[in-house]
Formats: C-alpha cells, sequence, structure tokens
C-alpha cells in the first residue's frame, strides 16, 4: 500500500520540469521503503516508521488502568 506524503505532494507542486525530470532519473530501488510499515519523509529525507491511527479508546482504557 502507498501512502501520501502531503509534504512530499506540496513540494512537487513547486519544483520545475526539469526537476521533476531529474528526480526520477534515481533508482526506484532507493525510494522503496527498506522496511514494511515505512515511509519516506521528503522534509527529513529519510525512512521513518508509520504510526499506528490513534485510538481514543484505548488511551482512556490505559489511563483509567493506571487510576485504578
Amino acid at each position: 500500500m502507498h501512502l501520501i506524503d502531503p509534504s512530499r505532494d506540496y513540494a512537487l507542486m513547486n519544483k520545475t520540469e526539469d526537476a521533476l525530470l531529474d528526480e526520477h532519473k534515481i533508482p526506484t530501488a532507493f525510494f522503496s521503503p527498506p522496511f514494511k510499515g515505512m515511509y519516506h519523509n521528503s522534509k527529513l529525507g529519510r525512512w521513518q516508521r508509520v504510526q499506528e491511527p490513534y485510538q481514543e479508546k484505548e488511551y482512556v482504557d490505559q489511563y483509567t488502568r493506571g487510576q485504578a
């Protein structure tokens, strides 16, 4: 599954056509995630682990368990 990185999309909008063509000359293996569940952060220029969606119920359960 391909994850959409809005910061990367924004960066692509501001690039010229030549810059985009140069970027596509980079081998595609460079862009493939080294491990499952990671995505490329274009701002930091490195791979990052995908954050799980925030589950409020689990957080509340953990918090109330800690209070008991």
